[in-house]
């Protein structure tokens, strides 16, 4: 469960997997979202604990995507709060091309991969961990 927890916000993720990941988190959002709100409408104290959870879990998630993006910038993720500011008012995070090669977070993501695992970050690039910029722990 760490490592699951670990590969969501380390390494890359293009801006094309990012702008299609936000959409379809979105969606996935309103949806579960409505199901708990007719499921807990009788309860409300329930209710708003469990929408209370959603929305942190869902807060986060999204501030996990948003780290892996701007680390295919090249930027820091701790340095996220004003970078991030910066990069949508600039339109850096949804429209600049990430680095071409690899960095200190990781090779380039690949154009080729699935949605659901450039979102969770369920494949390495390098899978054997062999090669000069691969590291085993930063998935």
């Amino acid at each position: 469960m760490l490592n699951f927890i670990k590969r969501l916000y380390k390494g890359r993720i293009s801006r094309t997997n990012y702008m299609r990941g936000l959409i379809w988190i979105t969606f996935i959002w309103i949806a579960i979202t409505l199901i708990f709100v007719l499921i807990f409408y009788k309860i409300p104290i329930l209710g708003k604990i469990v929408i209370g959870v959603w929305y942190a879990i869902f807060f986060l998630f999204l501030q996990f995507l948003t780290i892996r993006r701007l680390h295919d910038l090249g930027k820091k993720g701790k340095s996220y709060f004003y970078s991030y500011i910066d990069s949508v008012i600039l339109g850096e995070i949804y429209f600049k091309k990430g680095q071409p090669n690899a960095n200190e977070f990781g090779e380039a993501p690949p154009d080729d991969i699935r949605l659901i695992d450039a979102l969770f970050n369920l494949k390495s690039e390098n899978p054997s961990g062999s090669g000069p910029n691969s590291k085993k722990d930063n998935l």
